[in-house]
């Protein structure tokens, strides 16, 4: 049986309506591929967010169950124990970043001002910069010392304890204390009543004789009442115990809280005599009597400002806030990082930071499985992730919740070293590479071994790695070292000039496919000739 089955050209018999098929079907394609095009950056985006998301979740739960026993829960530090992740310091967070940037261009603007043919206009730019430049300190000094919210929270839960004590005891709780003490000294005395009788007594027994009656009733009279006092002073030693810790930080807190308050009043006082002074003509009688009060209030804005500081350091010092300071330099000024805070927390997770062991409990241990940690690599990238994402606009209740920040290495108590180039930060051209070289020559023994754990405690294996986008892999480094050599050799003359000067001068030049800037040019002054020679044995050895 035949079957008559339509082939697809049939669909369109003419040739006109195949080309207008035809013209459609293109059409239709162009749209659809122009559509697809159009919406595949949004798509990308929209991977790219959700990619990153999980990272970060993926982050979030590794640094719970792995970080957050020393750096806190949310990142904040715990102190003593090791530093705040999540603080402006180390995510590069520039409270004053706009405001210096209005005080530059106001500056360019004066200078490009004619004074004497637009003196108004240069009155005018001088006053925004004031403004701007009183703004500034103010955000200064609110995150340096405003902690009236902390006092507030201190003084509500003194308030309340002395409530209680009131309610428990019946007696304000400025009597406590004496009550305390009245209650000890009876206590004592009865004790000291108590000691004679309890020494002819024992005096009795230990001669074999039997105790007179009368001094073993008084002993036990005596300590019947002992034990009823000490149970009376229980609840009054227990209150005032919790008490006193928190009156002394209360007031270290009003302390300062009323400096800096007395500091700012003494400058709206300062500022309304300096506008009524600029409102007097030269010459004007009044002018000197105002000068007069502006020269002691600005005495007493100094004393003033010595006394919150003061304030503020003996609440460092008592362990009641940390030193915060603002304007102090990011972390990655502190460390001479040239690489980005990506590859800087990315590759301190990787091979850790043994040395830190010198100003911390315990060091920063490796994470990676490269370096003998539990971690691979993209669980140490998602923990990278979870960090950066804590960067933001740090607010002063951000500030206050930081526990302990990062100290810096060179104000820790490690031993001294007698560093192979110690001015080599403040003169670059300190260290003569060849003159070191000549020195690790004459090294009897240079330990290859030594030489890879001081590499690992460096940190040298955090950007080192095979597969690195930092910085090139150790393996081979010494047959490479060789080739550099042969290609210059008014450079470096050997292999071993080469390695020197990489150490000492990294951004003297970069092997090939990776850039300069990431690798520190402190270890002139972190490093003795011993070690550097020892580093440099355990690179020789990687020539394969």
């Amino acid at each position: 049986m035949e079957t008559n089955q339509k082939q697809p050209f049939m669909e369109f018999p003419s040739v006109e309506s195949r080309v207008i098929a035809g013209i459609l079907f293109f059409t239709g394609t162009l749209i659809l591929l122009a559509w697809a095009a159009i919406n595949e950056p949004a798509r990308m985006t929209e991977f790219t967010e959700r990619f990153n998301g999980r990272s970060v979740e993926t982050g979030a739960i590794l640094f719970e169950n792995n970080c957050s026993t020393c750096h806190g829960d949310e990142g904040y530090g715990i102190a003593g124990r090791a530093p705040a992740l999540n603080n402006p310091f180390l995510l590069n967070h520039d409270f004053f970043a706009e405001h210096d940037r209005q005080i530059a261009s106001l500056n360019d603007q004066i200078a490009a001002v004619d004074a004497e043919k637009e003196p108004e206009k240069k009155a005018e730019i001088e006053g925004q910069l004031a403004l701007v430049e009183a703004q500034r300190q103010e955000l200064y000094e609110t995150l340096r010392y405003d902690y009236s919210e902390q006092w507030a929270a201190l003084d509500a839960q003194l308030t309340a304890l002395d409530s209680r004590i009131q309610e428990e005891l019946a007696i304000p709780a400025s009597l406590l204390g004496v009550e305390v003490q009245k209650r000890s000294d009876e206590i004592s005395a009865l004790e000291a009543e108590l000691l004679p009788v309890t020494e002819r007594i024992t005096a009795a027994q230990t001669a074999g004789q039997t105790p007179d009656a009368a001094d073993v009733q008084q002993q036990t009279d005596l300590q019947t009442q002992i034990d009823a006092k000490k149970a009376e002073l229980s609840p009054y030693s227990t209150l005032n115990d919790e008490r006193t810790p928190l009156l002394a930080k209360t007031g270290r807190y009003r302390a300062l809280k009323d400096a800096h308050e007395q500091v700012e009043a003494l400058r709206v006082q300062i500022a309304e005599l300096e506008s009524q002074l600029a409102a007097l003509p030269e010459g004007d009688a009044g002018r000197a009597d105002i000068e007069s009060q502006l020269d002691a209030l600005q005495s007493q804005l100094s004393t003033q400002e010595q006394t919150r500081d003061d304030a503020l350091q003996a609440m460092v010092d008592a362990k009641d806030i940390i030193d915060f300071d603002p304007e102090a330099p990011s972390r990655m000024t502190q460390l001479k990082w040239n690489g980005t805070l990506e590859d800087l927390i990315y590759t301190t997770l990787l091979s850790g930071r043994p040395v830190s062991a010198a100003y911390w409990p315990a060091p920063m241990v490796a994470w990676s499985q490269d370096a003998g940690g539990p971690l691979r690599r993209d669980q140490v990238q998602n923990l990278t992730d979870y960090v950066l994402n804590w960067s933001r606009e740090f607010t002063l209740q951000d500030v206050r919740r930081i526990n302990q920040l990062a100290i810096e290495p060179s104000a820790s108590a490690g031993p001294s070293v007698d560093a192979v180039c110690p001015d080599i930060e403040t003169n670059p051209d300190s260290c003569v590479v060849d003159d070191i070289v000549a020195q690790i020559s004459a090294i009897e023994i240079m330990d290859s071994t030594a030489g890879q754990q001081a590499y690992t405690e460096n940190a040298c294996s955090g950007c080192h790695f095979s597969g690195s986008v930092i910085a090139p892999a150790p393996q081979g480094v010494f047959t490479r070292a060789q080739g550099y050599s042969q290609q210059d050799p008014a450079t470096f003359p050997d292999a071993r000039h080469y390695l020197v000067q990489s150490i000492l001068y990294p951004n003297s030049f970069s092997s090939d496919g990776f850039t300069a800037g990431a690798m520190p040019t402190t270890f002139g002054k972190t490093l003795d000739l011993q070690t550097l020679a020892n580093i440099v044995a355990y690179l020789e050895s990687q020539d394969q």
